[in-house]
């Protein structure tokens, strides 16, 4: 289990399985863990909550001739069930915080920033 979030109602967390990267669910109350993204083949790091969106940088696996595969900021609704994140854009693979109302991010040697939910 890595990058953990909590709010108020849930606890959000990634696992990597078998090259494949997912982001899980769990009422704080109890009950069963529930996917919020299908199984990713990749890396999902920077895990970060604003709001109703959970943001984090997803890298595919491969890359081949042109070098390694681009990572991107994604989001998706907390309350996704195997939910598909959206692209907000490339993105370094570790670099992603908030303030609460922006989600900061690395994307080479600058930084960048989206309001959340746009």
């Amino acid at each position: 289990m890595t990058n953990v979030v909590v709010d108020a109602d849930a606890i959000y967390f990634a696992s990597r399985e078998t090259s494949a990267a997912k982001l899980w669910r769990r009422p704080r109350s109890g009950g069963p863990i529930e996917p919020v993204i299908a199984a990713y083949p990749g890396l999902l790091r920077g895990l970060t909550l604003v709001g109703q969106h959970l943001y984090f940088v997803l890298r595919p696996l491969g890359g081949g001739q042109q070098g390694p595969a681009a990572s991107n900021l994604v989001r998706v609704a907390k309350t996704a069930t195997n939910g598909t994140p959206t692209t907000i854009g490339p993105a370094n693979l570790h670099d992603v915080a908030t303030d609460g109302t922006w989600v900061y991010y690395g994307a080479g040697a600058q930084i960048r920033r989206v309001r959340d939910g746009s």
